[in-house]
């Protein structure tokens, strides 16, 4: 049974969506890939307000003026949406009493950076790593092979006759401009920066836990996906392990790039809910 739910827009690309009745403070934040629709997104919501109907949403939406941003205006862009967080991380959760369990569910790389950016954004404010019962990764991180993001770019941009015709030209501009700026110093890899973050202590501690906390990641992917490499995401988790984080991995078969839930639906809900209700 789902519940209606309030939005509040934050941003042009933050929303939270509140529970009618609202009883708890922990919180989901979801972090969509580059150029998700709303029909599919409103998908993900529900299975949330299936998992903890009581629970609100942060969604943040990401597309490719969000990753073509420098870095420090992205997590600009991104305090609406920290002061959400850090209003939860003030209250206790109503299902422990404890600290409030904060989920990061990121997509493919566009919503990977989102997350990486708010966490970023996190430790600059507070000089802190950021509480959380855990992260999901569907579909990424990839490390970011050249034609897989130009092909991954290419599927987000609007459906406009401007973009059909020009669409691969502005593709190729945006790798090259993100590249050099990487060459020449002045923004870390995108790539490396979003895969390096998300399994730092430095930005993610484990939630009532300090920083000797076991922190908790789950992977979900396919090798169908045609957008990003499965080994990367497999190499990530690996990485994971070895860095003691609680590592979950759930392959799906037949399903392509941010596919699974639909081809699957009954073993990615109880992915997600084992996560949530560890």
């Amino acid at each position: 049974m789902t519940t209606s739910m309030t939005p509040v827009e934050l941003s042009s690309d933050a929303r939270l969506y509140q529970p009618s009745n609202p009883s708890s403070s922990d919180l989901i934040v979801l972090c969509t890939w580059l150029g998700a629709s709303q029909k599919h997104i409103a998908k993900y919501m529900a299975l949330y307000q299936f998992l903890t109907p009581s629970t609100p949403i942060l969604l943040i939406q990401s597309h490719i003026g969000t990753i073509t941003r420098p870095y420090p205006a992205q997590r600009r862009f991104m305090m609406p949406a920290l002061t959400v967080v850090e209003n939860s991380l003030s209250g206790p959760s109503s299902t422990t009493g404890q600290a409030p369990k904060i989920l990061i569910h990121t997509f493919s790389n566009g919503g990977s950076n989102s997350a990486t950016q708010l966490l970023l954004a996190y430790r600059e404010k507070t000089g802190k790593a950021m509480p959380l019962q855990a992260i999901i990764c569907d579909s990424g991180p990839a490390k970011g092979e050249y034609w897989k993001s130009y092909r991954s770019m290419i599927m987000s941009m609007p459906k406009s006759l401007g973009f059909r015709l020009l669409g691969g030209l502005v593709a190729h501009l945006i790798l090259l401009w993100m590249g050099s700026n990487a060459r020449l110093g002045r923004y870390p890899i995108f790539e490396v920066l979003i895969r390096d973050t998300l399994l730092s202590e430095k930005f993610v501690q484990a939630r009532g836990g300090g920083e000797d906390g076991q922190r908790k990641i789950s992977y979900l992917w396919g090798k169908g996906d045609d957008l990003v490499d499965w080994v990367d995401i497999v190499d990530h988790a690996e990485e994971a392990k070895e860095k003691g984080w609680l590592v979950r991995s759930e392959e799906f078969v037949g399903s392509g790039h941010c596919g699974h839930l639909r081809v699957d639906a009954g073993k990615y809900t109880e992915a997600v809910r084992a996560v949530w209700e560890d």
